[in-house]
């Protein structure tokens, strides 16, 4: 189990605000599961749970947690001199329950995952790790409701979003009730490289890259509220992003460091914007640039952390957004 602060209606932050006239913190639930491990290479999990795939932010936030269930077998994941490591993992996933009955007629959103890949050591001081994942997103994007003053599909409308992701209106009255104009079948390949010859400095890179299978930009346009040639919107589905971090993998003792640098681009349908990092840009896709920053252990399990994000839309009216974090860190 996992308690955090944050709001209930935010899946991809934790960060509580200060200067509420006095109000008191929240507190959420934010895992809880069950993980079994019945042979040393399968893991099983149920519940509220981390994200169990070998990913970077640029598909899912580094806050967010997944409900329902996965399995993943990994062969050799606990012999540290074994040279090759092939794994799988899949997952079900519901987004949104929706109780259908005599007027409600959308149906329950769910994600199914699947993801294979292979580690490769072949020396204490080389490894390599590469994943090919398949995400499908099944019943999210928008269905027009037929009659003025009917509401059959208004739960088509995503419960949470960022900012994005093209957009269509399923009321056919005055009023306007967004939904997602895309389908989201997205394949990821995410590729890591990790060098340790000045050991204990390594020198690890990074590259993801995401396309949207589900994405098409004829279908898209011709239902997408700002994806119109009129709008001046230039749909896509891809993304990538490349890092690149220099010092010790993970902060421990007083005086250890980490450096990085990457630059990230993704168009406007290339992922699900609610799920996608929510700093850089603030959150959601259309998004492009760099970020650079650094962490510096200042005792035993605490450190310091600074990094600044670039970034501008792809597409549409100007949007540049520039964020600067400052964090203290202690593990205990």
């Amino acid at each position: 189990m996992r308690i955090t602060t944050g709001s209930t209606s935010n899946p991809v932050s934790t960060n509580q605000t200060l200067g509420t006239y006095g109000n008191k913190f929240s507190l959420v639930l934010d895992r809880a599961f069950v993980k079994l491990s019945p042979y040393d290479d399968l893991t099983l999990w149920g519940g509220r749970l981390p994200n169990p795939f070998f990913s970077t932010d640029l598909v899912w936030d580094d806050d967010l947690n997944f409900d329902g269930v996965a399995a993943s077998y990994a062969l050799g994941a606990k012999e540290p001199l074994r040279e090759f490591k092939p794994f799988v993992t899949a997952g079900a996933f519901p987004l949104q329950t929706i109780e259908q009955d005599g007027v409600v007629q959308a149906r329950d959103k769910w994600l199914f995952a699947l993801q294979g890949g292979l580690e490769w050591q072949p020396n204490t001081r080389t490894r390599l790790k590469a994943g090919a994942a398949y995400y499908d997103y099944r019943n999210i994007t928008g269905v027009v409701n037929p009659v003025v003053g009917q509401t059959p599909f208004d739960a088509t409308a995503p419960q949470f979003r960022q900012k994005g992701n093209t957009l269509m209106d399923i009321d056919p009255g005055a009023d306007t009730l967004f939904a997602l104009a895309s389908e989201y079948q997205i394949a990821n390949v995410t590729l890591v490289a990790d060098f340790a010859d000045y050991f204990p400095v390594h020198i690890i890179g990074s590259v993801d890259m995401a396309r949207n299978l589900g994405f098409d930009d004829a279908e898209v346009s011709a239902r997408g509220v700002v994806g119109n040639p009129a709008s001046g919107y230039e749909l896509g589905g891809d993304a990538y992003q490349m890092k690149l971090t220099i010092g010790y993998p993970k902060l421990v003792e007083q005086d250890e460091w980490q450096a990085f640098i990457g630059y990230r681009y993704v168009e406007t349908d290339a992922v699900l914007d609610a799920f996608t990092d929510s700093d850089f840009h603030l959150g959601g896709t259309n998004a492009k640039g760099f970020m650079i920053g650094g962490q510096y252990a200042i005792y035993k399990n605490t450190w310091v952390a600074a990094r600044w994000m670039s970034a501008d839309e792809i597409t549409g009216l100007p949007l540049a957004i520039d964020v600067f974090q400052l964090d203290l860190n202690a593990k205990f």
